[in-house]
């Protein structure tokens, strides 16, 4: 159901700094679309247009980027075109859109959707050759792999994204890849691996300034460290990942 991959007035917030919102037109989704413009592109829906271009005239007054988008969630071809929409911010960015929107199918029990829609983007990196569509695809394989409880498997597709990513320059795939790496090393017990994979997830929401990011890799290193026993890094990690968390929605 479409339902399950939005839901109504809540926010599918994006580290490249894309918010779409459903329901946005008024309440609480026009309130959190006022809330999280301030450093994101919005993209907000509604089933009445007229009530979502008095809510885009609003945005635009108080500064805010906002795209409109006339959107039936109960209608998956229509929820469909909405992901398309906020996609179209850039190439990076409707790459990582693509891949969390095959995550979110993975995490609703929709695999067999997510499989199809990673065949998609194998097929569209087809031609002409696109290496980033196909890492994209492999990073979703790799969410519905782990969440079965293949975490080799996992893995392995992880790793597949990483060698296709390699001499690109996708800040947001790039990330994508190492967390997964390292969390399915953890699954693993591959705990070396796992520490790495996770410290240069670090290192890149670092360099690129980003906290929703640093608060995703702190937090899994936080976990990490328990399992290695060290439980001072595992509470500090925890304290920076809280603290970047309430940055990244101040």
């Amino acid at each position: 159901r479409a339902s399950d991959v939005l839901a109504e007035g809540l926010a599918w917030r994006l580290a490249v700094k894309v918010t779409v919102i459903t329901g946005g037109a008024g309440g609480i989704g026009l309130a959190t679309a006022k809330a999280t413009g301030r450093d994101h592109l919005v993209v907000i829906s509604d089933v009445r247009a007229d009530r979502l271009a008095s809510a885009g005239t609003e945005l635009e007054q108080l500064g805010i980027r906002c795209e409109r988008v006339v959107c039936d969630i109960t209608d998956p071809a229509s929820v469909a075109a909405l992901v398309a929409r906020a996609a179209e911010a850039s190439d990076p960015e409707r790459r990582y859109v693509s891949t969390l929107y095959g995550q979110a199918l993975v995490a609703n029990g929709r695999k067999a959707e997510a499989l199809a829609h990673a065949d998609r983007l194998e097929r569209d990196a087809a031609n002409p050759p696109d290496d980033l569509l196909r890492a994209s695809a492999r990073l979703v394989r790799a969410t519905a792999e782990w969440l079965a409880g293949d975490a080799a498997r996992a893995n392995a597709y992880a790793k597949e994204a990483r060698t296709l990513l390699t001499g690109a320059s996708d800040p947001y795939l790039d990330y994508l890849a190492a967390m997964t790496i390292g969390v399915t090393a953890r699954s693993r017990g591959n705990l070396a691996e796992a520490l790495g994979s996770l410290q240069e997830a670090m290192a890149m929401a670092e360099r690129d300034d980003d906290a929703h990011r640093r608060s995703g890799a702190l937090y899994q290193l936080s976990t990490l460290y328990l399992v290695l026993k060290q439980p001072q890094n595992a509470l500090d990690a925890s304290r920076q990942a809280y603290r970047f968390a309430e940055l990244a929605g101040s």
